[in-house]
């Protein structure tokens, strides 16, 4: 494991411009999770208000994807409520994105209709989490029980507050 650098400083650890002391504490963002705010401010402990004005909450969990010049985030919330699984194209391509217990996962759809298996005929119901095309799908991997494979588009999770400054309130599947 990585040791602190004794009397490290940085601008990031600072309510000014001028380097600070970083405090390495061991869970950096616990308060910041649990606050009102959101972004750099809030992060360090300014009463700066923003304004959000959109029907998910400024920390929601979204899965960024961006692909042929266009872009579109995935929310958590509105995933699980489809039932784990949504589809969209983005860019020229096919998406299917799965809410599983570990995260937001997007891949490319050959044209599938998933749904979530509840079971699996396997008896490995905590890997495998939806069926389609005859077979179990893991939404973590985009393995396949009969070892097929989904192909993992590269997306990034963040907040829907980061996901909304960077391309506007209307990239948001919903």
């Amino acid at each position: 494991m990585l040791q602190p650098v004794e009397d490290a400083a940085s601008e990031a650890a600072s309510d000014d411009d001028e380097p600070a002391e970083i405090d390495y504490d061991d869970r950096p963002y616990a308060d910041y999770f649990d606050a009102d705010g959101f972004g750099l401010a809030a992060h360090r402990g300014a009463d700066e208000t923003r304004e959000w004005g959109l029907d998910l909450e400024p920390k929601t969990v979204v899965l960024g994807l961006e692909t042929g010049g266009d872009a579109l985030g995935f929310p958590l919330p509105r995933v699980e409520a489809a039932g784990g699984v949504v589809y969209e194209t983005v860019g020229d391509v096919d998406v299917v994105a799965f809410a599983t217990d570990g995260g937001l996962h997007a891949f490319e759809n050959p044209g599938y209709e998933f749904e979530q298996a509840g079971g699996s005929e396997e008896g490995d119901t905590e890997r495998f989490g939806f069926r389609a095309d005859g077979t179990v799908w893991d939404g973590v991997t985009g393995d396949a029980a009969d070892g097929r494979e989904l192909e993992r588009l590269p997306a990034r999770r963040l907040f829907a507050f980061t996901w909304r400054d960077d391309h506007g309130a209307d990239a948001f599947y919903s």
